[in-house]
């Protein structure tokens, strides 16, 4: 994918008419890189609820329920790392620095894998009114480092 390819798809973006346009060109643009679900949310301080601050979400029904029902918000390594850093790493970073740690976001990265959500990037984002906030995407086999045949990663230029 080249710059103009990249170009046009953020005007298509910036020229969606509704919230549901702007969803479905992401989820195009998202796609060609192997990714096929995401998220955009805020992160809790323990007085919130996770479920009432995100924003927007392509993400399997029964992997946020599971998600939800066990609070896995307090010890997923991708949303821990989303607290610390200020620019986009990728959830297998996330998850090796956690196993560091804890065994809990061990279980909690192999249960999403086995929800299709096997690897992804994160980019924290400010989100009002939540401790921060994230960009999840993920999918069973995304590009997530440097390059890989003629596709490129979209965030490896940001490292």
């Amino acid at each position: 994918m080249n710059t103009t390819h990249i170009l046009q798809h953020a005007l298509q973006l910036a020229n969606a008419a509704t919230i549901e346009a702007l969803v479905n060109l992401y989820r195009t643009a998202i796609h060609q890189f192997g990714f096929s679900h995401f998220i955009v949310t805020g992160l809790p301080s323990q007085s919130q609820r996770f479920e009432n601050l995100v924003l927007e979400r392509f993400w399997p029904e029964d992997w946020m329920s599971h998600y939800l029902s066990r609070d896995y918000i307090r010890r997923d390594p991708v949303a821990i790392a989303s607290l610390v850093h200020s620019g986009p790493f990728t959830w297998r970073e996330a998850s090796r620095r956690a196993s560091e740690f804890s065994s809990a976001g061990d279980r909690i990265m192999r249960e999403a894998a086995d929800a299709g959500l096997k690897d992804g990037v994160c980019v924290p984002i400010p989100v009002r009114n939540a401790l921060a906030g994230c960009i999840s995407l993920a999918g069973e086999a995304p590009i997530t480092q440097g390059r890989l045949g003629t596709r490129e990663c979209p965030l490896s230029h940001f490292r």
